[in-house]
């Protein structure tokens, strides 16, 4: 186990407000992976998504992130960094979809991209 000094770990801790990510990067939790899969085709189109999680071999809950923008814009990639280490640091899983949007893509269909992934 690492030795870290008492003044540096509350200095850090107060800092960042992440109690749970800042000990698990102090006592070695595994490294963050993101893995980019295409869950979906439609024609030509890749529907995908990012799986973020430890690089370990954990069987883990999984936490789904979809994007805002009124359906008409956003992507997998505009997950907020706060919230996915949140996620992480708790011991989830975090997979982040894309679907198509509108008004190219009618609500149905966006339904049912979100349903697939």
């Amino acid at each position: 186990m690492k030795t870290v000094r008492r003044r540096d770990f509350l200095t850090a801790v107060a800092s960042t407000g992440a109690t749970p990510w800042f000990a698990n990067q102090l006592w070695g939790a595994p490294k963050i992976v993101k893995t980019t899969y295409t869950y979906k085709s439609v024609g030509q189109l890749a529907i995908k998504l990012d799986l973020h999680r430890p690089d370990d071999q954990l069987v883990r809950p999984l936490a789904v992130w979809l994007h805002g923008g009124a359906l008409i814009m956003g992507h997998r990639e505009g997950i907020s960094s706060q919230v996915k280490n949140s996620l992480l640091a708790a011991g989830y899983a975090v997979a982040s979809l894309d679907y198509r949007l509108a008004p190219e893509t009618k609500l149905p269909e966006i339904i049912r991209d979100v349903e697939d992934g």
